[in-house]
This record gives structure tokens, sequence and C-alpha cells, in this order.
């Protein structure tokens, strides 16, 4: 249990959703984008 609750591996849990989020966010950004453009 203790290695669960290892604050480094918390931090790297959080790196891995954080960093692994980031290039779905940014495909998303970049679709919404190109939406607002062609309705706008």
């Amino acid at each position: 249990m203790n290695k669960v609750l290892d604050p480094r591996r918390v931090g790297l849990v959080k790196d891995w959703i954080f960093y692994g989020s980031a290039p779905v966010l940014k495909q998303l950004q970049l679709c919404f984008f190109y939406y607002v453009r062609f309705w706008f």
C-alpha cells in the first residue's frame, strides 16, 4: 500500500495523465477552431 500512496508515484501518474491528454486537448482545440472558422 505504501508504494501506491508514494508521492513520487502520484506525481508521475499526474504527469502521465497531463502529457497523455495534452495532444488530445490540442486536437480538440484545432477541431473547434476549424469548426468555428467554418461557420463564421
